[in-house]
């Protein structure tokens, strides 16, 4: 059964507000008397690429507390990883992420190079950052982590 744009819309609005599956079944047989079974409703409700929404999900959503913009960066220094597999040209490399949250990618090249990438190009780390990432970086190349 083909639905016309009106009923379609309608649809899309009770979903939007919520709306069960059985709901809308109700509500087509009542507002339209249009019969459809449950499963002809979900399948309309994908043909329409409608997302079903979920109120538990929503109220812990909503419990969540939203950070304060105020709040400063965890200091907990730096963390440097390494990637699994590296690029051609590269002895190693990783990600690097500082702390205030800026993350960059590293790498070492064959000449004994160090690389940052991938961060605003005027980004430049405070100078405790540099010296905590030139250790942990150290510590991860002799092994000793």
């Amino acid at each position: 059964m083909e639905l016309s744009s009106e009923q379609k819309e309608a649809v899309k609005q009770w979903i939007n507000d919520g709306a069960k599956l059985v709901d809308v079944q109700k509500l087509l047989s009542e507002k339209f008397n249009v019969k459809m079974t449950y499963m002809d409703v979900r399948f309309l409700v994908d043909d329409l690429d409608l997302t079903m929404r979920d109120p538990k999900t929503e109220a812990k959503e909503e419990a969540k507390p939203e950070p304060a913009e105020t709040e400063t960066p965890k200091q907990g220094g730096v963390t440097v990883e390494v990637n699994p597999v590296q690029r051609p040209g590269v002895l190693t490399g990783g990600n690097v992420t500082f702390s205030d949250g800026v993350q960059a990618t590293w790498e070492l090249d064959a000449e004994g190079r160090l690389h940052l990438g991938g961060a605003a190009e005027d980004y430049r780390p405070s100078q405790e950052d540099i010296i905590d990432f030139q250790e942990k970086l150290r510590a991860i190349l002799s092994g000793n982590m």
